[in-house]
């Protein structure tokens, strides 16, 4: 394998004049068509003639680690496609232009916190802005300012001695331009179309814009499991997803909002072992990852067990948002697991992207929709899922709503308490809270009666 990508190297270095044919057919083209179209990218879509102008006349950088590759509001000429490496794209919501000095500066400072991760990772988060997504080999950016004429809109930085090969303007115009024009369209459509996006400002969508991802998933493809690290929010463009959930797994992910008391814990402690490993691919994060204790089953009568436990959630189209109730219950690894049952067309948002976004939507009431939106989905939720232990306690804490007296949500409120003794003498108070919210009104009523508080809400719209 060393062998062979010496040899692409060799091959790529040389200028489209002093390469081969045979360099091109057997070198360069075959890693294009195996590398790039089994990524969830745009390479999947053109076909191989195009792929054979691209290979006649790239390019090759070799970049060392931690170079800038594409400065954010610099003029862009060049469409970039990673031959193996990692870089990391950051973004200055402000838009500033840094100037000429503001660049010496950069790299004079640079040389001081390189041997500092911590130091060097503020440095470049204070100098190119907020971190956006890692690339990594066979991935491709930099189209947007060859597409829209416009200034770069971010900053790619190499994170690892990295190989690019670079397409220039003229090859890209008559290769790969019009599949970059239609994602580009796609993703605007889908901003203007989605009731969660469509009325925000320009502003605010293009931000969207750059923090949106497509990914495309044949059919019976895991989109993820439960358990993984719930680090993105899946919005359908086209297709059918199936969730599906094993319960005692709850007790292992989320032991801090469960029960302890309950007897299913120890029965999913019996069968899960718990087990946090190093993820290398995502900037070292910490992640859980959950095998069975087998013990004296085989491997047939594991996965029968485990089929026997699994519940079927709900079925998802087009319109729909996978992952939403992990973000907004703050949860760290998916509740359940998702699987594309038809040929799917997904746009996602990583997780902290989507939560830059609620910040800078914040005055607009982002968060308040969001609750909003899973509670109207655990609703569609058959009534067995609904009153697990899980479900239980997310509508008691996380997803119940935040009585505080909130004059930018709530143009009115009005309260009662109500003193009544009960048979055994014992004393109730009903506390009711009613909200006008222009076309919601929000009822909820607190029972309180010895140590115990029940808590019954109910909404209506008008």
């Amino acid at each position: 394998m060393a062998l062979n990508y010496e040899t692409l190297i060799r091959a790529v270095s040389k200028s489209p004049e002093q390469r081969t044919i045979t360099e091109v057919n057997d070198f360069i083209v075959p890693w294009l068509k195996q590398s790039l179209k089994k990524k969830q990218g745009i390479f999947q879509k053109i076909s191989d003639d195009l792929i054979y102008d691209i290979c006649k006349a790239i390019m090759l950088e070799r970049r060392p680690a931690w170079d800038v590759v594409i400065r954010q509001n610099d003029p862009g000429d060049t469409f970039y496609i990673i031959l193996q490496g990692s870089v990391n794209i950051y973004r200055l919501d402000d838009e500033i232009p840094k100037s000429s000095e503001a660049e010496v500066n950069f790299e004079t400072e640079f040389i001081k916190v390189d041997n500092d991760p911590e130091k060097r990772e503020e440095f470049i988060a204070q100098t190119f802005g907020n971190y956006i997504v890692t690339l990594v080999g066979g991935s491709d950016f930099g189209e947007r300012a060859l597409i829209t004429n416009e200034p770069r809109s971010a900053t790619v930085m190499t994170t690892s001695p990295t190989d690019l090969l670079v397409v220039d303007r003229e090859v890209f115009n008559r290769t790969l331009k019009s599949a970059h024009e239609k994602e580009l369209q796609d993703k605007t459509e889908f901003i203007n179309r989605s009731p969660l996006f469509s009325s925000w400002s320009a502003r605010l969508k293009r931000l969207v814009s750059l923090s949106l991802e497509r990914g495309r998933f044949a059919y019976d493809s895991a989109l993820y499991k439960q358990g993984t690290p719930a680090d993105a929010v899946y919005f359908i463009w086209s297709g059918e997803v199936k969730l599906s959930m094993d319960p005692l797994l709850h007790w292992v992910q989320y032991p801090h909002l469960l029960p302890q008391s309950d007897p299913m814990k120890q029965r999913a402690l019996e069968l899960y072992l718990p087990m946090l490993q190093l993820s290398r691919q995502t900037h070292t994060m910490r992640s859980e990852s959950f095998s069975i204790k087998r013990r004296s089953m085989t491997f047939a009568e594991a996965e029968k067990e485990r089929a026997y436990r699994t519940i079927q959630v709900a079925l998802l189209n087009t319109g729909d948002i996978i992952g939403l109730e992990s973000f907004v219950c703050d949860l760290t690894t998916h509740m359940n697991s998702a699987r594309c049952t038809a040929p799917c067309d997904l746009f996602y948002i990583l997780k902290h992207n989507f939560t830059r976004l609620q910040k800078r939507h914040a005055t607009q009431g982002l968060s308040e929709r969001l609750r909003e939106i899973v509670l109207l989905t655990l609703q569609a939720y058959p009534s067995r899922i609904l009153n697990l232990p899980l479900f239980t306690s997310l509508m008691r804490r996380q997803l119940a709503p935040v009585i505080i007296d909130e004059q930018q949500h709530y143009q009115n409120k009005q309260s009662w308490i109500f003193r009544i003794h009960n048979n055994s003498n014992s004393v109730c108070y009903i506390y009711l809270l009613l909200y006008f919210n222009y076309s919601l009104i929000e009822l909820y009523i607190y029972i309180e009666y010895s140590s115990i508080t029940n808590t019954i809400t109910s909404s209506a719209n008008t």
